[in-house]
């Protein structure tokens, strides 16, 4: 199982500097904003988080001797861990990637309110709030039945920051996204941080502080990972699991790798590239389509699916 982890931090803002909090403080307000909704179908209603970027863990790293430590540490906790046979090929592929610079390792989400984090926000108060989230993580949880009761829930430890590369990275997200926000223009709307205190300046204060705030996004993927059966593979190429003739998995555990992306796109293509499958052996009278469930998803992502292609691309 690999999931996207998130620090989140949050500063307060000056007074005049508009953001979702007067919806909470200012009624005069959230009732215009109601009426422009009801009556135009936009405004603030109608916005959504959308000031994210993504970036690589060397830009976001404080400088080069910080990125290479972090390196050392990496190959030094992976040649020290006993590694599966999948995660040994999928901890090449992710550093190539590192080493080819092509695929972000960080997102960077700006949120135009405050009570995402552990502090209450203050009455006639708005905040900003930003979160640094870790895109490919080297650490891997597990979800494992846990009772024949199917009513009984999965048990799920997703073991994150057990790779101390993933906590020095996001340590270093943190950092970054202070430093960012001590930069024009976005220093000039801010008053103070709030969370973490502003006595938090240390890489080490930093640490505490993520493992204290750590936070899912909620993209866990991965469980039931499309790879050859000898590395310890799930399904095949055509999603069907190993070794059974019509099971198929559907769904984001399908995923390998991580993306540096949100998954609702990506896990849509994939239901559409299971659509086409299943519909494909039906009308080929192929067994392993007879009596498959059939559905359809409107919403083609060609990019979406060209990047599961991608990472399945490297494991086979």
């Amino acid at each position: 199982m690999q999931d996207h982890a998130m620090s989140t931090q949050m500063w307060q803002v000056n007074p005049g500097v508009v953001t979702w909090d007067q919806l909470r403080i200012n009624r005069t307000f959230a009732l215009a904003a109601s009426q422009q909704y009801n009556t135009t179908h936009d405004g603030v209603l109608a916005s959504t988080i959308n000031a994210v970027t993504f970036t690589s863990f060397q830009k976001t790293a404080e400088n080069e001797t910080v990125y290479q430590n972090m390196l050392t540490t990496l190959d030094q906790w992976i040649n020290s861990t006993t590694l599966t046979s999948l995660q040994k090929k999928q901890y090449d592929i992710q550093k190539r990637w590192m080493n080819e610079g092509s695929v972000p390792g960080m997102e960077i989400v700006m949120i135009p309110s405050g009570g995402l984090t552990r502090t209450r926000p203050a009455n006639e108060t708005s905040y900003i709030t930003v979160a640094a989230v870790l895109q490919h993580p080297f650490s891997r949880g597990s979800v494992h039945i846990n009772s024949s009761d199917p009513l009984v829930l999965p048990a799920v430890d997703p073991k994150y920051l057990t790779s101390p590369f993933d906590t020095a990275a996001l340590v270093q997200g943190v950092q970054f996204v202070n430093r960012l926000l001590a930069t024009e223009p976005l220093a000039s709307l801010i008053t103070t941080r709030i969370d973490p205190a502003t006595n938090f300046t240390t890489a080490a204060h930093f640490e505490g502080y993520v493992r204290a705030s750590l936070q899912s996004i909620k993209h866990p993927v991965g469980t039931c990972a499309m790879a050859p059966k000898e590395l310890g593979g799930v399904v095949d190429s055509s999603l069907k699991v190993w070794g059974t003739a019509n099971v198929r998995v559907v769904d984001a555990s399908i995923m390998p790798h991580h993306v540096a992306a949100h998954t609702q796109s990506t896990v849509y293509a994939i239901g559409d590239k299971a659509a086409a499958i299943i519909l494909s052996g039906s009308r080929t009278g192929n067994t392993n389509g007879a009596g498959a469930i059939g559905f359809s998803v409107v919403v083609q992502t060609v990019l979406s699916m060209a990047v599961v292609l991608g990472l399945v691309s490297g494991l086979f």
